[in-house]
């Protein structure tokens, strides 16, 4: 191989961290496609869909990086864009004004109905997909029929 082949060739690390397994829950979950419904596109200048800032954001908090908003498109470049839903070359286009217009459309949306719409998703898949807790509380007796303590002298 020559020096001018060689120099062809460029490494691209990217980092994946825990996104495979947040990837999985958000699409078992049907995240994007209620987000999609809940915030769409109402303004056709907007650079990027609400939904897809709303997915970023939503990524990096469940990986607890919490970067501030103005920090996120620096976060987003260094991570794998298919990852975090992006378009290859789209992160360093984020900024913290769309993140801001995006979560000001998220608090003005029906977010009850977003909340139970998630859950009916959830709801409605197979049981051995999800880890289930059941609990039960039983019934004390009630004060006036339980006996007193027996009195130690």
């Amino acid at each position: 191989m020559s020096c001018q082949e060689a120099a062809t060739f460029r490494l691209d690390s990217r980092w994946v961290g825990g996104l495979p397994l947040v990837n999985a829950v958000v699409r078992q979950l049907a995240i994007e496609p209620l987000l999609q419904q809940a915030v769409p596109v109402r303004d056709p200048r907007v650079r990027m869909p609400p939904a897809q800032v709303l997915g970023v954001l939503l990524r990096n908090l469940i990986l607890n990086q919490r970067q501030p908003l103005y920090t996120q498109g620096e976060w987003a470049a260094r991570a794998d864009p298919a990852l975090l839903g992006l378009p290859a070359g789209s992160a360093r286009r984020l900024s913290d004004d769309q993140m801001g217009r995006a979560l000001d459309q998220l608090f003005r949306a029906d977010r009850a109905s977003l909340l139970t719409r998630t859950w009916s998703g959830r709801s409605g898949r197979s049981r051995s997909s999800w880890t289930s807790c059941t609990t039960t509380r039983r019934r004390s007796p009630s004060p006036a029929t339980t006996p007193p303590p027996p009195v130690r002298r």
